[in-house]
């Protein structure tokens, strides 16, 4: 199937698992990412009202394959983000001169505050926005048991006088880049960044591009607003949390730029799958593509770094595509991705590949929704 629909056209083939998305124009990166990914949710909203059917994209942020242009070269970009689930357990244990273990009291009974069903909602919703959506709403009312809002006091009034009272007692700076303010961070970075775009979102034509957030935008939102959400749960609403520790942001990327200080990326046309026991680039030793360079980037977004491999295909013969391109730490091989059908990566410039690993603190709440 080939569609139009703007100045965009669609390829959706039958079994593939893929949707196309391409139009005339060169675009660059980011506009490539955000307009791409609009027109194509767009194209989904009348596919699935036509048919009847609820057809969605899968894992939306978690992996892609980009042609964009930069400075003048065409650049193909895959990207592929990987799960690193971590935690700590901690356990504290009180005792008298003696050495003997001193009871403690049993912890008071949970009660229940409606900002709760927000809280849950959030937790099991299916897509990024919504998820955002209603963790806002349960911030909203869980601030409001503490701080009522004024009978005539605008909303951004109110929300920062909150904000501001509760902070006062609770020390929320780790949850901010560079020791910016908790409350200039949460009513930049949240309420007018992602809450009133998602609440608000305005649309001036049926081909203007909304305000809405990206995925990604939204999942990186998400995964910061929610352990202020906690946080701020558990001083105000006195409830309790049994989770396990938290591995945190900063502990993390120390951890990973640590491990991919020697990443080396290669790929190959084998059609092998990954096995839990491969050691080598090509099991079936067909000819393996060394990357031009291989580097740590780092954090690109709370709990999420990054890893890039650039090969420049204008100093290339024709290369078959790549069937699985793999990641080493110096020489032995640490994780694999298998590209279905493979990809062809010549006509371009250069092919970048982007991998992301982000955090998975298990024993605390949900912050990906793939």
């Amino acid at each position: 199937m080939v569609e139009q629909l703007d100045d965009w056209e669609f390829e959706l083939r039958r079994g593939s698992g893929f949707l196309v998305a391409r139009k005339k124009q060169s675009l660059g990166r980011e506009d490539t990412l955000r307009d791409g990914y609009e027109q194509a949710e767009r194209f989904l909203d009348i596919l699935s009202f036509e048919n009847a059917s609820a057809i969605e994209i899968g894992a939306p942020g978690r992996s892609h394959i980009l042609l964009f242009e930069r400075d003048g070269k065409s650049v193909i970009e895959r990207m592929a983000t990987a799960d690193n689930p971590m935690s700590i357990q901690v356990t504290i244990t009180q005792t008298d001169s003696e050495g003997q273990i001193v009871p403690q009291p049993p912890a008071p009974p949970a009660k229940w505050i409606s900002a709760l069903r927000f809280y849950r909602l959030s937790q099991t919703s299916r897509s990024p926005h919504e998820a955002y959506r209603n963790l806002w709403l349960g911030l909203e009312v869980l601030l409001s048991t503490e701080v009522p809002k004024g009978q005539r006091e605008k909303e951004g009034i109110w929300l920062r006088r909150a904000l501001n009272q509760i902070t006062s007692t609770l020390n929320l700076s780790h949850e901010t880049p560079g020791g910016v303010n908790i409350v200039d961070y949460v009513m930049e970075r949240h309420y007018t960044a992602m809450r009133c775009n998602l609440f608000h979102a305005k649309i001036g034509s049926t081909s203007a591009a909304p305000t809405m957030p990206t995925v990604e935008e939204a999942l990186d939102a998400y995964a910061n607003l929610v352990r202020i959400w906690r946080a701020i749960a558990v001083r105000i609403g006195s409830l309790r949390f049994t989770g396990s520790g938290l591995i945190t942001y900063a502990g993390y990327a120390m951890q990973m730029a640590g491990v991919f200080s020697q990443v080396i990326f290669h790929a190959t046309e084998d059609n092998a799958l990954p096995a839990a026991t491969d050691t080598a680039v090509s099991p079936n030793n067909c000819p393996v593509v060394t990357f031009d360079s291989s580097s740590h980037i780092g954090v690109v977004a709370p709990g999420k770094v990054e890893n890039l491999g650039i090969i420049d295909l204008s100093t290339k013969d024709t290369l078959s595509p790549f069937r699985r391109i793999t990641t080493s730490i110096a020489t032995v091989l640490y994780s694999v991705d298998y590209l279905i059908g493979g990809l062809d990566v010549n006509g371009a410039d250069f092919f970048e590949y982007r991998q992301g690993w982000r955090l998975l603190n298990t024993g605390m709440p949900r912050t990906y929704f793939d």
